[in-house]
């Protein structure tokens, strides 16, 4: 009666690791896209983020990356109601940084522009839809996924300013390689017993 006891404690042990590990998995699939892509956050050029926003498929999970040079932009969260007329006055929340990851933790719509003034009016402003989770990646595709990008330079000076890095979405795969090195750890450690 023992043994059956162990058995089942070790059988739980495994399922309660796999579920762990499945977890882990899911949230490393989260995808950061960089708002605006190589254009990053800004008024040059024109960028159209309502038609950058319809060419994503924003899932529960997915992180925001607004890049942008901090003495000429800000990333304001606001309500749907002071979005189209460019309110800045009482956001949901502020980003200052020049590099800010936003994480989107819930399905919705969320609304972003820029705070200073004229610049939503002109066009710097972002709605994003946001879906479910979505589905597991298959895994055999995950060596086609870039890295994570490193930190936008920020740019002094009079010259043209530099693109940011990064377009489009990427897999963190520093999270993938420590879930598979659990695995392999959990496999040996079972494998003992």
């Amino acid at each position: 009666m023992k043994l059956i006891t162990m058995d089942m404690g070790k059988n739980a042990m495994v399922f309660l690791l796999f579920v762990m590990v499945m977890m882990i998995i899911g949230y490393s699939m989260a995808t950061v896209y960089t708002v605006g892509d190589s254009a990053g956050w800004t008024i040059v050029n024109h960028p159209n983020y309502t038609h950058w926003a319809s060419t994503k498929r924003f899932h529960a999970g997915d992180t925001l990356l607004f890049s942008y040079h901090t003495e000429y932009h800000n990333v304001n969260e606001v309500k749907k109601e002071d979005f189209n007329p460019c309110n800045a006055k009482s956001p949901i929340a502020t980003y200052l940084t020049g590099s800010d990851y936003i994480k989107l933790p819930n399905p919705g719509h969320y609304y972003f522009i820029c705070g200073t003034p004229g610049h939503c009016m002109l066009g710097q402003k972002v709605h994003i839809h946001v879906l479910h989770k979505k589905p597991p990646t298959s895994y055999h595709h995950l060596y086609l996924l870039a890295p994570t990008p490193g930190p936008v330079p920020h740019h002094h000076g009079s010259g043209p300013s530099p693109s940011p890095i990064s377009t489009g979405p990427t897999f963190q795969v520093s999270k993938f390689m420590a879930v598979a090195v659990l695995a392999i750890w959990v496999t040996i450690v079972f494998a003992v017993y």
